[in-house]
C-alpha cells in the first residue's frame, strides 16, 4: 500500500521523536511505501536548518526509501525558514498535495 504523510503541527519538545516521524516509520516497517511528506502551517518547523546534514531524522529517512520531503512554500515564507541546506526537500503547494493524494491508496493528516 502507498502511504503519504499531511504534517501541519509543530515538532513537540522534550521528545526524541515527533508523533509524525514514528508514524512514518511504522509506515515502512509495514512493508508499505512511503510517496510523499508534505509539510504545512506549522509542520515545516519540523525543518532543522541548524543540524547537520546527516543528523535530521527526516533526511535520513529520504535518503533511504526515496521518500519526498514537500515543504509548503507560503508556510515556509510565513514561518522564515530556509531550505538550503538538505537535499531531497523541496517546496511546492497544492498541486504536490493533490499529486501525493494521486498517486496514493492512504493520505495520512497529523495534527
Amino acid at each position: 500500500m502507498v502511504f503519504s504523510l499531511f504534517i501541519n503541527h509543530a515538532p513537540m519538545t522534550g521528545i526524541d521523536q515527533s508523533p509524525a516521524l514514528l508514524t512514518a516509520k511504522a509506515i515502512l516497517a509495514g512493508q508499505h511505501e512511503l510517496y510523499r511528506v508534505f509539510f504545512y502551517a506549522d509542520g515545516v518547523c519540523h525543518y532543522k536548518s541548524d543540524s547537520d546534514l546527516c543528523d535530521w531524522p527526516w533526511q535520513r529517512l529520504a535518503a533511504a526509501t526515496s521518500t519526498d520531503l514537500c515543504f509548503c512554500s507560503a508556510s515556509v515564507k510565513n514561518h522564515n525558514v530556509s531550505l538550503a541546506k538538505h537535499t531531497n526537500v523541496s517546496l511546492g503547494g497544492l498541486v504536490q498535495l493533490l499529486d501525493a493524494q494521486m498517486n496514493s491508496d492512504r493520505v495520512v493528516s497529523l495534527r
